[in-house]
């Protein structure tokens, strides 16, 4: 994971480890921030990788999800499948 954020990428969240919203740009809807942080919860338990990387794909966009143990960050990214 980067330390920086692309700043061509507008739709963006980062959470803390304990699942605290950190930042998040005007871009993401607020309803969906639950869920984002319900999939990165749910996905510690699943695995017990350093890192975990997490991509769904809708017919449109494209959201990904990266966790990092070690950095106790998580990045969340949601893109038009255009770009």
């Amino acid at each position: 994971m980067s330390n920086e954020i692309n700043e061509d990428n507008a739709k963006y969240l980062l959470f803390d480890d304990k699942g605290m919203l950190i930042e998040q740009n005007k871009e993401i809807n607020d309803n969906i921030v639950p869920d984002i942080c319900d999939i990165i919860h749910r996905s510690k338990k699943i695995s017990d990788e350093n890192e975990i990387l997490i991509a769904v794909q809708f017919e449109k966009n494209n959201l990904v999800i990266s966790n990092d143990k070690n950095k106790k960050l998580s990045v969340c990214s949601l893109t038009d499948k255009s770009e």
